[in-house]
Parts: structure tokens; C-alpha cells; sequence
């Protein structure tokens, strides 16, 4: 489940760079995003080899199971994290809209067979 915290990360570090006006902290969550664009593309550029040996229906069920979990683990970042969301001006459900939304460009890059750079934030 590494793969679903790496997700998180694209969202989270944005938004904690929009909550302080601190450089240093800005610095770092651009070097962050970064790292975690490449570990995403990596593990998709993975996925998308073993999924495509799977069936279609085990391809859907393997999907439809991680959003499920990264939905949940969205609402939990999302509440944990409340105070730096208000910082930021994010609301707990736009949070975890966002990350929903990303979840779904992910599954439906893993369904294709060329590796894009990363996944966009």
C-alpha cells in the first residue's frame, strides 16, 4: 500500500505548501512532490505490467478496491489533518475529492500500456 500514501503525498504537500508562506517549507514540498511524482510513476509503470497478466475481472476488482481504500484512507488523512487543511483554505471534502479524483486518473493510466512521466497533482 506504499503506492497509496505516495498518492496522498501529491495532494497533502500541496496543499502544506499553500498553508505557510515559509520558503524553506515551500523548497521542501516542491522536492517532495517531485520524489513522489517519480515513486508514483514507478509503480505505475510496475502495476501496469502485472495487471496486464490479470483477467478483466480481476483488474476491476483489484481497482474498485483500492479506491475504495484510498477513499477511506483520504477521509482519515483528511480529518488528522484538519488543522493544516483550514491553513490552507482546503476544505476536508474538497481533500478528499482531490485525492479521489487522482485516484481515478491513476487506475485508468494503469489500465493503459505506456508509463506517463507521473501522475499530475
Amino acid at each position: 500500500m506504499l503506492l497509496s500514501a505516495e498518492v496522498i503525498a501529491l495532494t497533502y504537500y500541496r496543499v502544506l505548501a499553500l498553508a505557510y508562506s515559509d520558503p524553506v517549507l515551500q523548497v521542501a514540498c516542491e522536492r517532495i512532490l517531485l520524489d513522489e511524482r517519480g515513486h508514483v510513476a514507478f509503480h505505475r509503470a510496475v502495476l501496469s505490467r502485472e495487471f496486464a497478466t490479470m483477467p478483466p475481472a480481476g483488474r476491476t476488482l483489484a481497482v474498485l478496491s483500492w479506491r475504495a481504500f484510498m477513499s477511506v484512507t483520504a477521509k482519515a488523512v483528511a480529518w488528522d489533518h484538519r488543522a493544516v487543511l483550514a491553513l490552507a483554505g482546503v476544505s476536508r471534502s474538497g481533500f478528499e475529492a482531490e485525492v479521489r479524483r487522482s485516484t481515478r486518473r491513476l487506475a485508468r493510466m494503469l489500465r493503459s500500456p505506456e508509463p506517463s512521466a507521473a501522475l499530475a497533482s
